[in-house]
């Protein structure tokens, strides 16, 4: 926002900071929705209504007095989860390996696997636009969950001023970033997808925590 102020104006700049809190908090506002589906669906619980909207809700005020709590505890926090989050997707690479049927990785949907008019969320998000099936591929979601897990790298940036040699150091940190970053997508899907049999319709939110557990 600060960027965009002095290159466009004030206007422009109240513009990009308003939509990009906007857009920061309507991503962030799925994670506590992501994790309790991952949590239920490795406990078998059935969780729905005003009990789920209160485990999510206490998740998310828990997460901002965290950040509340200043930069220090946040940065360290954030390593914690990190570590946290990142370990059972490692545990799944590594054991679920020797598993792994490659000829699984090129099987395409069934032709029936998908009704033409479902809604892309899971009959939650009603939406008029075509799912563009072709070669029994959804290309539309399919594009855009590849948009949302590699976005974000712009924001980057906004570190560019607190490191010591922008002109090594930066570039390197991006292309370690998106090395990471796609990797620890790829490799868990390819050992969960080879490990496994389950039906395209059966990858909903949370799946992955059912797949870990057989």
């Amino acid at each position: 926002a600060a960027w965009v102020e002095e290159c466009f104006g004030e206007t422009w700049g109240a513009v990009c900071g308003y939509l990009n809190w906007v857009s920061g908090a309507t991503d962030n506002a799925i994670y506590p929705t992501l994790f309790l589906e991952y949590v239920t669906s490795i406990a078998g619980w059935e969780v729905g209504g005003w009990e789920r909207f209160g485990y999510v809700a206490a998740y998310t005020v828990a997460l901002a007095l965290v950040n509340y709590s200043g930069l220090e505890i946040v940065g360290n926090a954030s390593l914690v989860v990190c570590i946290i989050a990142m370990s059972p997707f490692v545990i799944l690479t590594v054991v679920g390996a020797p598993k792994v049927v490659t000829s699984r990785w090129f099987q395409l949907p069934e032709e029936n696997a998908y009704d033409k008019e479902e809604s892309l969320f899971d009959n939650d998000f009603q939406t008029p636009l075509p799912l563009l099936t072709c070669t029994n591929i959804l290309w539309r979601p399919f594009l855009n969950n590849m948009f949302w897990n590699l976005n974000s790298f712009d924001a980057a940036a906004s570190f560019a001023g607190e490191t010591s040699c922008v002109r090594t150091t930066y570039p390197r940190g991006i292309y370690l970033g998106l090395i990471m970053c796609v990797a620890f997508y790829i490799l868990p899907l390819l050992v969960a997808v080879g490990a496994t049999d389950y039906r395209q319709d059966e990858w909903v939110d949370g799946h992955l925590g059912k797949v870990a557990v057989d």
